[in-house]
């Protein structure tokens, strides 16, 4: 999904990556069984969630925001480079189960 304007939207696969690009919501919620999954949202989305059974997790937020972040994977490596605060407005919850977990500044 590109360049899509919503309330909230929800993309899933069972096997294949998903994308989620330029969207302008507040909840964005992706999940794929085998594939990897990319998120890149705007400014004005509040509350992300990404799980993956198997394969990685890619979430690239615009930089100078905080958010409350959880991530884990029960195989894999897991990186936070964004500034992160628990009580935060914003939220990224990301999980996978056999696969890499990023959360990094938009470039």
């Amino acid at each position: 999904m590109r360049d899509v304007v919503a309330r909230e939207i929800t993309a899933s696969s069972s096997v294949g990556d998903v994308v989620v690009q330029s969207a302008e919501t507040p909840t964005i919620e992706a999940r794929s069984e085998v594939g990897s999954i990319e998120i890149r949202p705007l400014a004005t989305t509040r509350s992300i969630t990404a799980t993956s059974n198997v394969g990685s997790i890619t979430v690239l937020v615009p930089s100078g925001i905080e958010y409350d972040v959880q991530v884990s994977s029960d195989v894999g490596d897991v990186s936070v480079g964004i500034p992160t605060a628990p009580s935060a407005p914003r939220s990224i919850v990301a999980t996978s189960d056999i696969g890499d977990v990023r959360i990094a500044p938009e470039r």
